[in-house]
């Protein structure tokens, strides 16, 4: 937290500090038995949170450079994400046990029973800047909140992804809540009222591995498997939702095609004929409310630009289109 330090950890199940000036190494924590998926510094610095392919989570102290008590077992997978809530008293895990659980930020201590509800993997935890909230994103393609004074959901699952989220994480503010994953897109979510912020952010040609904002929430940033990291003004969500996409009937989730039918035509919720989409391309639009079909072969995304489409009696007059 004051940047003087980074710690790392990989797939050599080692914890590395390295010295955030020269970039060298400092000191190696050891202790885990398989891969070290998510690490975190406690807000004062003086601790370390791991999680792994063990099933484990360990804490770590920063000035003597030793573990702190027993691993933290209670996961039944292995442990994707870990997090401590701003004022450093907790701590929450996600596994692929499709749980959230929460520990005691000094101890190590289990805290109570898990948090279910999630259907799949559970990638991604983060507490909103006061610590009354803990968002968590699933390869079942929801995001959830919950309440830390009841540990129960706040209200509706988060649905909007086509595909899995990797990645979550709140305003400096606490008013919205950005997340990221399989699908390539980043999307804003109004935390008050469980709504999207405008449009997704899309650019990325592959999987987003992870997000990250600026302490001023000027800035977001993002890391994806398409070799690319990008940097975004979070402004951008708040473009309004293009009025002629929702004329379509295409943005409900009861309306949206879990795969594109055999023939490759997308149609309206009359069943109108609204666009055909090539056989190469039809895996990549699962979700047709994404405005944009991901071509891996150019290695771009391509839009779909609806306001252009003709459909219904005059679907043929798109081969005159200019």
């Amino acid at each position: 937290p004051d940047g003087k330090h980074i710690a790392s950890g990989g797939d050599d199940w080692v914890i590395r500090i390295w010295n955030a000036e020269t970039g060298e190494p400092v000191q190696t924590l050891v202790g885990h038995t398989g891969c070290i998926n998510s690490g975190a510094y406690s807000p004062d610095g003086t601790r370390i949170v791991s999680g792994s392919d063990d099933r484990t989570l360990r804490l770590w102290d920063t000035k003597n450079l030793c573990q702190i008590g027993d691993p933290m077992t209670g996961h039944g997978d292995l442990v994707w994400s870990v997090a401590f809530v701003p004022n450093g008293s907790l701590i929450a895990s996600a596994s692929r046990d499709e749980t959230v659980r929460l520990w005691d930020g000094l101890t190590g201590g289990a805290l109570g029973e898990p948090l279910t509800g999630h259907t799949d993997d559970v990638r991604s935890v983060t507490f909103s800047p006061d610590g009354a909230l803990l968002a968590s994103g699933s390869e079942d393609c929801t995001v959830r909140l919950w309440d830390m004074q009841t540990k129960c959901n706040v209200g509706n699952p988060l649905k909007g992804h086509a595909d899995g989220v990797r990645s979550v994480i709140f305003s400096p503010d606490g008013a919205r809540l950005f997340s990221a994953g399989w699908d390539s897109t980043i999307r804003c979510w109004d935390v008050s009222s469980d709504n999207p912020a405008g449009n997704p952010l899309l650019g990325h040609a592959d999987v987003i591995w992870g997000i990250a904002i600026s302490p001023d929430g000027g800035r977001l940033v993002s890391g994806s498997k398409d070799r690319s990291i990008r940097i975004w003004d979070p402004r951008d969500f708040n473009l309004e939702v293009d009025s002629t996409v929702v004329n379509c009937g295409l943005r409900t989730t009861d309306k949206v095609p879990v795969e594109i039918p055999g023939d490759g035509w997308i149609r309206t919720s009359t069943g109108e004929l609204l666009l055909w989409v090539p056989k190469k391309l039809r895996r990549a639009v699962c979700d047709v409310s994404r405005l944009c079909i991901s071509r891996k072969e150019a290695k771009k995304p391509m839009r779909i630009v609806w306001e252009k489409i003709c459909h219904g009696e005059n679907w043929t007059a798109i081969r005159d289109a200019s």
